[in-house]
């Protein structure tokens, strides 16, 4: 963590971009994360379910109040006036202790769509983000899926993000949000929790 005296970007000035007057700006690593719930044995419809848009301890995204195994945005579906990203990794999770079926569908139907403002940008099937979880790393075996505790998207390790060349920037008070668009509808076996994580650098504004 480090500190210095620089400016944010502010949506709000005329334009829609300008700067926060230089003030002492608190400046770290870290991951901005969202997940989404899924029931056990409910229907889950093709169709569109939001990310980063229910805050810490807000109800949302499936959950009647996220936690910090959920989430850690402070302001629903918009960066914390005061505040600026810069996300260099992305992968997409799915939390462990789901059965093999369960993850091979989710990640197998799904595709992850960014939207900022009135853009909108397809980033590709579930399965092309890794992010430590998913159903590589299985040993071949006569067991029934559903008895497999873990399985891996990619490489077994949390650490396993893809790095963007080109790094997503996210000034203080802008809107984004993260689609999980499900393709083909599917029906978990026990409770899902599927979601997007980054990581990157974050600088915010010391209060005075």
């Amino acid at each position: 963590m480090s500190y210095g005296y620089g400016a944010l970007q502010d949506p709000g000035a005329p334009g829609g971009v300008g700067e926060i007057p230089a003030r002492l700006t608190r400046i770290f690593s870290n991951y901005l994360y969202s997940t989404h719930f899924f029931g056990a044995g409910v229907a889950v419809p093709a169709g569109r379910y939001a990310l980063f848009v229910s805050a810490l301890n807000q109800a949302g995204q499936g959950y009647a109040a996220l936690s910090a195994l959920e989430t850690n945005l402070r302001s629903g579906g918009r960066v914390p006036d005061g505040e600026s990203w810069m996300l260099s990794h992305m992968g997409g999770f799915i939390r462990p202790n789901n059965n093999l079926d369960d993850i091979a569908a989710a990640i197998s139907n799904t595709t992850i769509v960014f939207s900022k403002r009135t853009y909108e940008q397809l980033m590709g099937p579930f399965f092309f983000w890794p992010g430590g979880t998913g159903i590589t790393g299985v040993v071949a075996t006569t067991n029934p899926a559903t008895q497999f505790a873990y399985g891996q998207n990619g490489i077994a390790a949390p650490s396993a993000m893809t790095k963007m060349p080109t790094p997503v920037e996210l000034s203080s008070g802008e809107t984004f949000t993260i689609f999980l668009d499900v393709i083909n509808g599917f029906t978990p076996t026990a409770d899902l929790h599927m979601g997007v994580r980054f990581y990157g650098r974050f600088a915010e504004v010391v209060p005075s």
